[in-house]
């Protein structure tokens, strides 16, 4: 087989339309980045933006009260129902756990459209979820309230599978970790606030362990002091 040779002319070209593309493509970067500056700057869009997860062994009403306190400090707010999926159709078999993740991934958009900066909030059996949003969204901060997933044994498949995914994609997570540590953290581990430190490329992990606390009782008993503590996080500063 005889190659062609590539003459001078043919080079010059490709150099040309290289140059032509790259400069096409910092256009539409200069683009983006102008519609995005207009839109933290449009009216109804707010500062800060919370998808709070509450824990899948409870209902929404376990953040309701934190979620009223971010609307009244002019914050958008997204309560996702975890345990609310609805089937497409009566053939629609998806798993338990991806359907938490389809619910908090809508969440997440939901509040990026109204928001300059997200803030993903997990409650217990909800961390993992909330771990991978970090992973897969530019999230702007991270609060975790009740352990998280070092891979372990679970007889629930579906928290199980959460666990996998998010412990296995650390290494994505960049953003702020604020994680509030029960002593009790029910099925998941209190030790895995460690991996945070460990595995994440975040360069501040904040950890808060509450001695004598359980994982299904810390919102209910706590609950002015982790608002304030995630609050005080949120402005840069360690309680």
């Amino acid at each position: 087989m005889v190659r062609k040779r590539i003459t001078e002319e043919d080079l010059l070209a490709f150099q040309e339309e290289s140059q032509r593309l790259s400069q096409e493509v910092e256009v539409k970067y200069d683009a983006m980045d102008r519609v995005a500056k207009e839109r933290e700057q449009a009216p109804g869009i707010r500062e800060l933006g919370f998808v709070l997860l509450h824990d899948s062994a409870a209902d929404e009403g376990q953040l309701r009260p934190f979620a009223g306190r971010a609307k009244a400090a002019d914050c958008a707010v997204e309560l996702v129902k975890v345990n609310g999926y609805r089937p497409r159709d009566r053939f629609d078999r998806t798993p338990q756990w991806q359907r938490r993740l389809e619910q908090a991934q809508a969440g997440y958009l939901s509040v990026s459209e109204r928001a300059g900066r997200v803030v993903v909030v997990g409650a217990g059996e909800s961390c993992p979820t909330a771990l991978i949003l970090a992973e897969q969204y530019p999230v702007d901060a991270l609060v975790l309230v009740g352990g998280g997933p070092r891979t372990r044994p679970f007889a629930d498949r579906n928290l199980s599978r959460l666990c996998s995914i998010a412990r296995a994609n650390l290494f994505s997570v960049v953003c702020p970790v604020l994680s509030l540590v029960p002593e009790d953290c029910g099925r998941l581990s209190p030790a895995a606030a460690a991996d945070y430190q460990r595995y994440t490329r975040s360069s501040r992990v904040v950890h808060h362990p509450l001695a004598g606390k359980k994982d299904t009782d810390v919102w209910t008993e706590m609950e002015n002091e982790l608002t304030n503590r995630i609050f005080a996080f949120l402005r840069g500063e360690d309680m």
